[in-house]
C-alpha cells in the first residue's frame, strides 16, 4: 500500500480533482492548489526530481526545465540539463541526494520501493506516479505534468499551446508526403511489436503508415503473423537490423526482398514529448523518401 504522499497521476482526471472550483461549475477557478488523490500541491513545485526519462522530456517540452533540480541515471538531458545530479532510478532512487536537494516534488514513471517512500514522506516530498500513455494524444500527455507544475489554469493553458504547437509540427512533416501506401511493421527491442494499442503503435500510424499490427495489442505479433502480413517496410533496432534482414520466417516479405529494413534508436518510440516529432520525422523519412537507400541505420541522440 503506497503511503499518504504517494499518489498516481492520473491525467484525464487531473483538473476534476482539483480544488478551488468555481461554485457549481466544477471549473478550477484559480491555479493552486491541486489536488491529486492524496497528494496537495499547495503552491508551484521549485525544486522537482524527475526518475522518468519520458517525464523528463515532457518537463523539457513543456518549457519547464529550470524547475528541475535532478534527474534518473538514464534521462537523456537537452540543452543546458547536462550538469542536473543524477539521482539513480525508479527501482534504486538515490533518496539520500533527493533530500539533499531539497526536492519539492518527485515524478516517478512508477512505484518507488517502499523504503524510499517512507524517507521521502518523513520529509514531506512529495511523489507523483506519471503513467505512460498508450496514444499520441500530447494535450492529454501534457496535461497532467503541466497543471502540476504551473496551476490549473496556466498549466491547461500551456499544454494546449505546446500541443498545438508539436501538431503543427508533424502537420508540417505530413504535408510532404506523397502516396502515404506503405505498409509497414515497426519492431521494438526483444522483438515487441508496436501494436495499434501502444505509443509507439500511434507514432506510426501519425507517420501514415499502414501498420499491419494495428489490430494486434499488447505489443503481441508472431513473426508468422508478421510474414503473411507482407509488410512493404520493416522497421527494428538499429543493432537488430541484419537480424531481420536475414530471417528465414521474414525473407518472402516485400520488405526484406526489397532491401526496405530499416534499423532506428527505438529510444524514439518510447520518450513522449517532443521527441515524437522527430519519431514521425524519422518514421516518414525512411518509409517515403525516394532517395533514402535500401537499407539504412539512424541513430539518433
Amino acid at each position: 500500500m503506497r503511503i499518504l504522499f504517494t499518489s498516481v497521476l492520473a491525467f484525464c482526471v487531473l483538473l476534476s480533482l482539483s480544488v478551488g472550483c468555481k461554485e457549481g461549475t466544477g471549473e478550477p477557478s484559480a491555479d493552486f492548489p491541486v489536488k491529486i488523490g492524496s497528494v496537495t500541491i499547495g503552491s508551484a513545485p521549485q525544486k522537482v526530481v524527475s526518475l522518468s526519462p519520458s517525464v523528463t522530456e515532457v518537463i523539457y517540452t513543456l518549457g519547464a526545465y529550470a524547475r528541475l533540480c535532478g534527474v534518473s541515471d538514464y534521462c537523456e538531458i537537452p540543452e543546458d540539463g547536462s550538469a542536473l545530479p543524477r539521482l539513480g532510478t525508479q527501482i534504486n532512487p538515490d533518496t539520500d541526494k533527493v533530500i539533499a536537494l531539497g526536492a519539492d516534488l518527485v515524478l516517478s514513471g512508477g512505484d518507488l520501493p517502499q523504503d524510499a517512500l517512507e524517507r521521502l514522506a518523513v520529509q514531506k516530498i512529495n511523489v507523483l506516479i506519471v503513467p505512460p500513455v498508450s496514444s499520441l494524444d500530447f494535450e492529454r500527455v501534457l496535461m497532467g505534468v503541466s497543471a502540476v507544475l504551473s496551476g490549473n489554469l496556466t498549466g491547461a493553458q500551456n499544454a494546449r499551446m505546446t500541443a498545438q504547437r508539436l501538431n503543427a509540427s508533424i502537420d508540417a512533416v505530413i504535408a510532404e508526403i506523397e502516396n502515404p501506401v506503405v505498409s509497414a511493421v515497426l519492431f521494438l527491442p526483444g522483438g515487441a511489436v508496436a501494436t495499434g494499442d501502444t505509443y509507439a503503435g500511434s507514432l506510426l500510424a501519425r507517420a501514415m503508415a499502414v501498420n499491419i499490427a494495428a489490430n494486434a495489442s499488447g505489443y503481441q505479433m508472431t513473426r508468422e503473423e508478421v510474414a503473411r502480413a507482407a509488410p512493404e517496410v520493416i522497421i527494428c533496432p538499429a543493432n537488430e537490423t541484419m537480424v531481420y534482414k536475414t530471417a528465414p520466417d521474414l525473407k518472402e516479405t516485400p520488405a526484406v526482398k526489397n532491401g526496405a529494413v530499416y534499423g532506428v534508436n527505438t529510444i524514439l518510440f518510447e520518450r513522449q514529448g517532443e521527441r515524437a516529432v522527430e519519431a514521425v520525422k524519422t518514421l516518414a523519412d525512411l518509409m517515403y523518401k525516394e532517395t533514402q537507400s535500401s537499407s539504412t541505420e539512424i541513430s539518433n541522440p
